[in-house]
């Protein structure tokens, strides 16, 4: 499925691939082992990347963020070795950043002039710890980053249209933070805006409005792509599709 919204020109330095169910399913908590080494590597082998070349995360679904370079590449084709974070940074030509995701949002952060990449996981849980604020504030310490110049864009995840609760569902979280980002539907049910809510952290941050970027795909809505929420309320089986994104040489 196309992106309604173009990847950003400034991403010509990036090399950018997500996969989809055509690809089968990349995680191992929710498939076989042998079939997920097999699709890894097939995956792998279409895109053009050597699965040394990679750094994955072991997503906990909080706000740490971790820098990486050639001494954190690991076995991404068994996913031993990934780092319990789940943000990782680099500067470093040629390493490849690995994300699985199946409605959270899977953001791609780019500063072209210092050609500095950050590849980050946010959910519910820690988009509300604010970890969108934070990558740029590392990258602004650690490589003197403008929030001006980093450009944001969010890849195929869960979008208002259909992330979807009941006011029951609703009562159990706190959502004192989202007035701003909660839409009021009918039958006493609720639409939240995880896009919305992110890109305010990230003005907050400095980063332009036209910087921030959404693909539009909602995981929800379109077959290709995998969706936990979908499989909670269809009984289809679940699955992860990975982003995978590295600084061309």
């Amino acid at each position: 499925m196309k992106p309604k919204t173009p990847v950003p020109t400034s991403f010509k330095d990036l090399f950018y691939v997500v996969s989809d169910k055509e690809d089968g399913n990349l995680s191992y908590n929710w498939g076989e082992q042998e079939g997920v080494l097999k699709a890894r590597r097939d995956f792998f082998k279409r895109i053009g990347v050597s699965p040394a070349d990679c750094v994955g995360m072991s997503l906990i679904h909080k706000d740490g963020v971790k820098l990486v370079d050639s001494k954190d590449r690991m076995d991404i084709l068994k996913g031993v070795g990934s780092p319990e974070v789940d943000a990782l940074i680099t500067n470093e030509k040629g390493l490849y950043l690995f994300l699985l995701t199946g409605d959270c949002q899977p953001l791609i952060y780019y500063d072209s002039k210092n050609r500095v990449l950050a590849l980050v996981h946010l959910s519910w849980k820690n988009t509300e710890m604010k970890l969108a604020s934070k990558v740029i504030k590392t990258m602004q310490t650690n490589f003197g980053s403008n929030p001006r110049n980093v450009v944001v864009y969010i890849g195929p995840s869960i979008q208002k249209d259909s992330y979807i609760f009941s006011s029951e569902e609703i009562a159990q979280k706190d959502i004192s933070d989202w007035s701003k980002h909660v839409e009021k539907l009918p039958n006493e049910r609720v639409a939240i805006d995880l896009f919305s809510y992110n890109q305010r952290v990230l003005m907050d941050a400095g980063v332009p409005k036209e910087n921030i970027l959404n693909s539009g795909i909602d995981t929800y809505s379109s077959p290709e792509y995998f969706s936990h929420y979908r499989s909670k309320r269809t009984g289809e089986p679940e699955g992860r599709f990975a982003t995978v994104v590295g600084i061309k040489k």
